[in-house]
């Protein structure tokens, strides 16, 4: 049937301002309307068609998201979601972007707190993180990420760490007398005195070097021949039998059959921050109120004269917030409520004061 509006019609392209519209009130509704609130939202879903194909999209999205997460496939697409983000913020965020772990609307995030977890004194919803840190007879230090395991066999002539399972970063005594093996799934990491990390997963093993040289070799190739230098001369080199990879630099060794040959690939240090972001200590917030995680957040603070948020309208106070967040990076927890919650934000001295965005009913 046609339509007496023609730029509301069926068919007529989302806007970027219905979609900014969409996302304030998705956070609107989840945080609880008002019924004069709830009026409002429906007679801005009924004012153009493009406004409920918007919200639907965006309620989709969160579902979406939100069932692997319950079903334990979550990591894999949140590592995803975080890599295709930081890349869009680079430009404009900074050193923000490797603060920031994971960005999530309220009410979809739950899971059961890792064993690295603490409570110290927090809100029943929030959580606060910390990788299990465990230092070797050696005085290597390693960094587990929650999940992950490892065995260790000290020789006189050699300090060999099998990965068992997820993610760790080995922070490596120097002994030259004893070379340094980190073994995860017939790849072997061989270092003296430097720092790293090793990931493995279900098809791939990741080193991602911090500091100093590592030599990667997979267990039966070839290494009689000297060492080669992984060099960077392009964006991907492959990655000989035996490679030594300088800082700044990811391998990538497949482990299924008919792989493809191992990459290495330089990192710029912002994204290598991202990466391995989970290394800090950080607090998890699951449906937890604006207030409670406000309190937390500016008690984590790294320094007194860490900025502070402060939140001025009382109808922002029972807001609800999720995701994950490094403790001394306040920045990332406000463009969080920038972008997807109707809040603004005013920089006075040292205080960030959070506002409710205002919303106009009929705006596209």
């Amino acid at each position: 049937m046609p339509s007496n509006a023609p730029d509301s019609a069926a068919g007529a392209p989302v806007t970027s301002a219905i979609r900014t519209a969409a996302s304030a009130w998705f956070a609107r509704r989840d945080a609880g309307l008002s019924p004069s609130e709830a009026h409002d939202f429906e007679r801005w879903l009924s004012i153009d068609p493009r406004h409920a194909v918007a919200f639907a999209e965006l309620d989709s999205a969160w579902n979406t998201f939100g069932k692997p997460v319950r079903t334990g496939a979550g990591d894999d697409l949140v590592a995803e979601l975080a890599h295709r983000a930081a890349h869009r913020r680079r430009r404009r965020l900074g050193a923000v972007a490797a603060g920031l772990a994971v960005l999530i609307a309220a009410g979809v995030f739950w899971r059961t707190p890792p064993r690295g977890a603490t409570a110290e004194s927090l809100p029943a919803t929030a959580v606060m993180l910390a990788p299990a840190r465990r230092v070797l007879p050696d005085g290597s230090i390693v960094l587990l990420k929650d999940g992950a395991r490892i065995t260790e066999s000290f020789t006189a002539g050699v300090r060999r760490i099998g990965l068992v399972q997820g993610e760790a970063m080995f922070e490596v005594a120097k002994d030259r007398t004893r070379p340094f093996i980190v073994s995860a799934a017939g790849v072997e990491v061989r270092a003296v005195g430097t720092a790293f990390a090793v990931d493995l997963r279900r098809s791939s093993v990741e080193v991602l070097i911090t500091e100093g040289t590592v030599a990667v070799d997979q267990v039966g190739s070839p290494s009689s021949a000297p060492v080669p230098t992984a060099a960077a001369t392009s964006p991907t080199a492959p990655l000989p039998p035996a490679a030594v990879v300088e800082a700044g630099h990811r391998v990538v060794v497949a482990i299924t059959p008919s792989a493809p040959a191992p990459t290495v690939t330089p990192m710029a240090a912002a994204e290598i921050g991202e990466r391995l972001a989970w290394r800090h200590r950080r607090v998890e917030f699951s449906g937890t109120s604006l207030a409670e995680a406000v309190a937390v957040l500016n008690r984590e603070a790294a320094s007194p004269s860490a900025v502070r948020l402060v939140i001025d309208e009382a109808s922002l106070r029972s807001m609800r917030v999720s995701g994950i967040f490094q403790t001394d990076n306040t920045e990332a927890f406000v463009l969080l409520l920038e972008a997807g919650f109707g809040v603004t934000t005013e920089r006075v001295g040292s205080e960030i004061r959070l506002r409710r965005a205002p919303i106009a009913a009929g705006r596209r």
